[in-house]
């Protein structure tokens, strides 16, 4: 905050900034412009990394600021963190897949979405954000939860991807309602739970 603040005021200065590859770049694109217009001498210093790094560059000083998602207990205690949004996980299904048969319209709003209990997924394949990623330990947290283990046909680091899956029908993912897209060819539900 002292950082910012010295710069806003003198309105020239340096800021690193760090945010997830793939879904970052969206919420920098967006608000750069409007930065850059009210304070056009500070030079941002965009980097796309993983949260544990982006955590780890930050306490060591490295990075100024950090966009994360991070569950409570991930937190470093070194660090403050200030909370954007909340954004639930939802459960993408192939529109054609029989289990989609009470899906909603496409143009449905997000919170009018029906729960799905995972475990009637069991026999469909998967496809996962990549180990090491927050999303994939959580989302192994919620298989574990549903007691079943995901016929997992591959895994990536590219949301688009998992999306891509889906909408080709070749496989079930789950992914953030930032996602929440191509709806004429994918059937989405809430997870019991809202996690």
């Amino acid at each position: 905050y002292n950082i910012i603040d010295d710069l806003a005021k003198n309105n020239a200065g340096h800021l690193s900034l760090a945010f997830s590859p793939e879904r970052g770049i969206e919420m920098f694109v967006a608000t750069y412009p409007i930065f850059h217009k009210q304070f056009p001498g500070i030079i941002v210093e965009p980097q796309e990394m993983r949260v544990a790094s982006q955590l780890s560059q930050i306490n060591k000083g490295y990075i100024d600021l950090g966009l994360v998602t991070v569950e409570e207990k991930e937190k470093s205690l070194d660090l403050e963190y200030e909370h954007i949004r909340y954004e639930p996980l939802l459960l993408a299904l192939p529109r054609c897949n029989p289990l989609a048969q009470n899906a909603t319209d496409p143009d449905a709003l997000l919170e009018d979405l029906p729960y799905m209990d995972l475990k009637k997924c069991e026999r469909n394949p998967f496809v996962l954000m990549s180990k090491g990623s927050t999303l994939s330990a959580i989302i192994y947290k919620i298989f574990k939860q549903a007691n079943f283990s995901p016929n997992v046909i591959f895994e990536t680091a590219s949301n688009r991807t998992l999306i891509t899956m889906a909408k080709n029908n070749i496989a079930c993912t789950i992914t953030s309602a930032e996602y929440y897209q191509y709806r004429e060819d994918i059937a989405y539900y809430r997870i019991p739970g809202d996690p």
